[in-house]
């Protein structure tokens, strides 16, 4: 599966080390400029099955930015940076929480495009 995420949401990014996450009143946290940042993970948000192995070096990780609020968020790789048009998603999934659209990617390939403020709201207050 492919997802977009707006750049406005998008601080860094940067390849995973796993020696920098600690667990801080029990929620994983990452150490980003010597700053803890709650640390999530898009698979277990967006994928309900029981097959991801926790953070390994080939991950990526996005320091995503929502008003004054910041957190890392994990993912298993970047593609890069693209101007896209955003399409709106059909009636029948067009309330789903967490898609803002969707977009063909200059591959040719479609990308869901995340909407970060739904995604945190229903899956970051579970932690």
């Amino acid at each position: 599966h492919q997802f977009a995420l707006p750049l406005t949401n998008v601080n860094e990014a940067f390849n995973m080390q796993p020696d920098h996450i600690n667990i801080v009143d029990g929620q994983e946290v990452m150490r980003v400029r010597d700053k803890p940042l709650p640390l999530y993970y898009l698979h277990s948000w967006l994928v309900h099955d029981s097959t991801f192995g926790g953070p390994q070096a080939s991950h990526k990780v996005i320091v995503v930015q929502m008003g004054s609020q910041q957190f890392c968020l994990v993912v298993d790789h970047l593609i890069g940076q693209e101007e896209v048009v955003i399409k709106p998603l059909g009636r029948m999934i067009s309330d789903t929480p967490g898609f803002a659209g969707a977009t063909i990617t200059g591959d040719g390939s479609i990308a869901l495009v995340l909407d970060m403020p739904s995604l945190v709201k229903r899956y970051a207050a579970a932690y």
